[in-house]
């Protein structure tokens, strides 16, 4: 009896151990990763920085031979060739010489006076500083527009010193700069508007928004506007502006997904990569929040080359507005003046594709079966491999 006694005893501890083990089983197997999944697509942004260009035309390089009082009608005018509004300033030079270098331009003799080559300047439109000697443009002119002309004739009210075997010879030059109009691009100049009489309020072109929708992991994204490009106010970017754009995002799938985003510069780039690198990392800044003021991200464009950016949670059916400013700064150099670069912007969606499985009661059960004294196999059944599976399941 004692024997049976005993061996009962032994079979309770090693049902003890095999209820334990099966425990163990279970909350491993509960706590395995579901299978997770990752799906990322693209669109190709192109980012410019505006030129500011232009050129003299109507006045061409003609020799007149003249007598003292004689008028000589010549206009110069300045045309915006660039692609932002800009502000002209005008240098007038005139100089008497008695030869020409093999070039054809005069040698100056800076004893002679050129009081005596008077000018009519239009003065009604342009404006003289005495600081700087500069003829100053009381107006903006727009990409392809020109000014009205700087002067109308000049004239020779009389004859230079030394000019006795009448060979001198005079040139009048006219030298053009431009910068932009929007940005406080007249303080390059240390000149305000308001000595210009100018008022400028830069065209306000409506930037339409733009939408990043998640259909499913096997459709990925969807973008808006036919060319893919999210940030169509991104263009003709001039040291010192700011540019705003609105996009809306969407999961539009039956489950909840985290989003990121991830910049890459574009294979098909045609302009200087180190120029491009450059102009990312240290001049142009980006600003990224939700709907609620929320900063998600503040810092260079380049800075997302390198780790994805978290946008967030988002639920089935979720839709949250996004706003992303861009500052270009002021101290950017001409060396940036048109710059067009490509960056691919990534947009990836990871998840999982199924919820965890509960355990069934009959395997429970099968795990707590008490012993009994006349069914000794009993005691000893193990946990199934169709529960412990479930459990179980690898990540795909």
């Amino acid at each position: 009896m004692n024997k049976k006694k005993q061996k009962l005893n032994k079979l309770r501890r090693l049902y003890a151990a095999l209820c334990l083990l099966s425990s163990l089983v279970f909350l491993a197997s509960a706590g395995i990763t579901l299978a997770q999944w990752r799906r990322a697509d693209e669109t190709v942004n192109t980012l410019s920085v505006g030129t500011v260009r232009g050129v003299i035309i109507g006045y061409e390089d003609t020799e007149n031979t003249l007598s003292v009082t004689d008028t000589v009608a010549k206009e110069a005018y300045v045309q915006n060739i660039g692609d932002l509004d800009a502000c002209v300033r005008v240098k007038v030079d005139k100089y008497w010489g008695h030869e020409r270098t093999a070039e054809g331009k005069l040698v100056a003799d800076p004893d002679v006076s050129t009081e005596n080559i008077k000018i009519a300047y239009n003065t009604d439109d342009w404006y003289r500083s005495t600081d700087d000697g500069y003829y100053y443009y009381k107006g903006i002119v727009a990409p392809e527009e020109t000014t009205t002309t700087l002067f109308r004739s000049f004239t020779v009210t009389e004859a230079p010193t030394g000019n006795e075997n009448n060979k001198m010879s005079a040139d009048i030059t006219v030298s053009m700069e431009m910068v932009q109009a929007a940005g406080n691009g007249l303080s390059y100049w240390k000149v305000t508007p308001e000595q210009l009489g100018i008022t400028y309020i830069p065209e306000q072109t409506e930037v339409p928004k733009t939408s990043v929708v998640f259909n499913d992991p096997s459709k990925g994204f969807e973008f808006s506007e036919g060319s893919g490009d999210l940030f169509v106010g991104f263009k003709n970017l001039i040291p010192g502006c700011s540019r705003t754009q609105e996009m809306v995002l969407k999961n539009q799938w039956e489950s909840g997904i985290h989003m990121y985003l991830k910049a890459e510069p574009a294979e098909n780039n045609t302009v200087d990569q180190e120029a491009l690198h450059e102009l990312l990392e240290k001049f142009i800044r980006i600003t990224i929040t939700d709907s609620s003021g929320t900063e998600l991200y503040n810092g260079a464009v380049g800075a997302v080359f390198d780790e994805p950016l978290s946008l967030g949670q988002f639920a089935s059916g979720e839709e949250k507005m996004m706003n992303v400013s861009l500052y270009f700064d002021s101290s950017a150099g001409n060396e940036t003046a048109g710059l067009l670069g490509n960056i691919k912007w990534m947009f990836i969606a990871e998840g999982d594709d199924s919820e965890p499985s509960e355990p069934s009661e009959t395997s429970e059960q099968s795990h707590t079966s008490e012993p009994s004294e006349t069914s000794e196999q009993s005691q000893t059944s193990e946990p199934s491999e169709t529960s412990e599976q479930s459990q179980t399941s690898e990540p795909s």
